[in-house]
């Protein structure tokens, strides 16, 4: 299948960037083709933030297709942009744990999970759910604090090599 990323705009060699290797692989498992003015804006995309930033936040787009490949567009990739430069440290979303323990108690889930985030709430899962940390002690959650914020710092190092795994799976 050849694409117009096959071919970068100054030259007639390949395009050699990981961006382009990833999209073209997710345009392959999605059986489309891109087309010239697709990527022209995603070659634009690329240029503005460069191989390492777009690449992340491709795969940022790749890990939320869950399966269901598409080329994500450019709007898509620049909402990636805009969370991974916000990207709270793992510190502060601990905090909000912590926080959200008094203000919302442990009947009111659903505003907890939404005031934490998507990360956040993970590590919530991870140590048994929401109701068992908001029966925790004080003690203990000074505790977990910190190991909350060791496991989401992980978890951010690796969000974005994970897209290699889903790659490969295919």
């Amino acid at each position: 299948m050849t694409t117009s990323l096959d071919k970068s705009k100054d030259s007639s060699e390949p395009a050699k960037t990981r961006f382009f290797s990833v999209l073209k692989d997710v345009a392959k498992m999605a059986s489309v083709q891109i087309m010239r003015p697709q990527g022209a804006l995603l070659k634009m995309f690329l240029d503005r933030y460069g191989d390492d930033l777009a690449s992340e936040a491709l795969a940022r787009c790749v890990l939320k297709m869950k399966g269901r490949y598409t080329i994500p567009t450019v709007g898509d990739l620049q909402e990636s942009v805009d969370e991974l430069l916000q990207k709270e440290c793992p510190a502060e979303i601990a905090s909000k744990i912590v926080k959200a323990i008094s203000k919302f108690g442990s009947t009111n889930h659903k505003a907890a999970r939404e005031y934490i985030g998507e990360l956040g709430w993970s590590v919530v899962d991870l140590d048994g759910g929401w109701g068992t940390i908001c029966r925790s002690t004080e003690s203990q959650v000074i505790s977990l604090k910190i190991h909350w914020s060791r496991i989401i710092e992980n978890r951010q190092k690796n969000q974005n090599l994970d897209y290699h795994k889903l790659l490969k799976d295919k």
